[in-house]
């Protein structure tokens, strides 16, 4: 059997000069693809989202009708399933060298550095629930030394 040739879809004019500005969507790179879809107030997720309804939609008339889903449907539903699963799971990091890369400085490979305050405000002043907190720790601290004392005496 002869394989079937398929000839490119022409480009209409508008097209044309994206090509010339912007070069072919094939050679775009990620950043300038996400400008270039909020240019023109196109939302990715938005299209995943509608993409999946529709698969979905697609998949109940099937069933309902009592047909077999095809295979690229059947495909097109597992990837859709694929790429929320890994979305919404932390980023894989090996151990071994997020620790080797922490160890020689190297925070770029390591992971993203942050500034955290635990218990601080911005400023890095205590708020007065936790100062109030630290003190009452502090004297049960002073008691039990005090107790401690006492009775080794």
């Amino acid at each position: 059997m002869a394989s079937k040739k398929f000839s490119p879809i022409p480009k209409s004019d508008r097209e044309e000069v994206f090509d010339a500005l912007f070069g072919p969507p094939e050679e775009m790179d990620e950043e300038s693809a996400d400008a270039y879809l909020e240019a023109h107030d196109i939302d990715p997720a938005r299209l995943v989202s509608e993409l999946k309804e529709r698969v979905s939609r697609e998949a109940r008339k099937l069933r309902v009708a009592g047909k077999e889903h095809p295979t690229p449907m059947r495909n097109a539903q597992q990837g859709l399933r694929e790429s929320e699963r890994r979305k919404s799971e932390p980023p894989r990091v090996d151990p071994d060298t997020w620790i080797h890369s922490l160890l020689n400085g190297d925070f770029g490979s390591a992971g993203q550095a942050e500034v955290v305050y635990s218990f601080h405000n911005r400023r890095g002043d205590l708020s007065e629930n936790d100062q109030s907190v630290l003190k009452s720790l502090d004297a049960e601290l002073a008691d039990e030394t005090k107790g401690e004392t006492n009775s080794d005496g």
